[in-house]
């Protein structure tokens, strides 16, 4: 082997093991970014898919009480003022809207588990933005809320929170705010939740004669279902409706 040779194998070799020290501890660092991202796609999840799915469960509850336990026609205004069945409805509409926002800001819909189809919790939440939205005719114009106008209400309920060990975070508006504002017609959030009182008003004490309830009843249960498939958070009472008779 002649003289010169000797030193370039030598050097190429150095050079070789160099780009695959590199390329490994690329590789290496590529994969502890990912797993970075996936953990604090993980965290944002377990902080927000709590209170979503509390307030699509609050929700589906509400409406299977108006149309199947006649709540309408109870003689809860007596005791929680002349306007609590409305407002309280409007409430929970808000509630849901809020922490949709709030996720989709945060954890930007990244699916739990993770699967992207309808089975998923955004294909989920997607179902219900368009039952919302649909104008099919058997739904009607009642409680029918478009894309926009979900999100400005979902923005209106948004406000600053603290987690457990004080951390901010965002959180919702309380239902006794909700309420006060709505006690003024001049505020953003009474002008954007009125149609939804009124809807609810116009029903007098048949809730059976809104479909669009009947049918956001129970894709909110698919929510439900998609993010407590073993029903440990709501073991009882997520039962949806019967079909609505043609």
């Amino acid at each position: 082997m002649t003289s010169w040779l000797v030193p370039l194998l030598t050097a190429t070799i150095g050079v070789l093991g160099t780009l695959c020290v590199a390329l490994l501890s690329q590789r290496a660092q590529r994969q502890r970014d990912v797993q970075a991202a996936r953990n604090k796609t993980q965290a944002l999840l377990d902080r927000y898919q709590e209170p979503l799915v509390r307030a699509a469960y609050d929700l589906q509850s509400r409406l299977y009480n108006i149309v199947e336990q006649d709540f309408l026609a109870s003689g809860r205004d007596g005791v929680s003022g002349p306007d609590y069945k409305s407002l309280s409805t409007a409430w929970l509409f808000g509630q849901y809207f809020g922490w949709v926002e709030i996720t989709r800001r945060e954890a930007q819909f990244l699916p739990i588990p993770s699967r992207d189809d309808a089975e998923s919790v955004q294909g989920r939440i997607d179902q219900v933005t368009s039952l919302c939205t649909s104008d099919k005719r058997p739904l009607g114009d009642t409680f029918r809320v478009f894309r926009s106008e979900q999100r400005a209400m979902g923005e209106l309920m948004v406000v600053p929170g603290r987690g457990s060990s004080g951390e901010e975070r965002s959180d919702c508006l309380g239902y006794g705010r909700f309420v006060e504002l709505m006690a003024d017609p001049a505020t953003p959030l009474s002008q954007w939740f009125s149609p939804i009182v009124e809807h609810v008003r116009a029903l007098g004490t048949d809730g059976r004669r809104a479909p669009r309830l009947w049918e956001l009843q129970r894709t909110l249960i698919g929510v439900v279902d998609a993010i407590d498939p073993r029903h440990v958070r709501y073991p009882k009472n997520r039962q949806p409706l019967p079909a609505r008779p043609a």
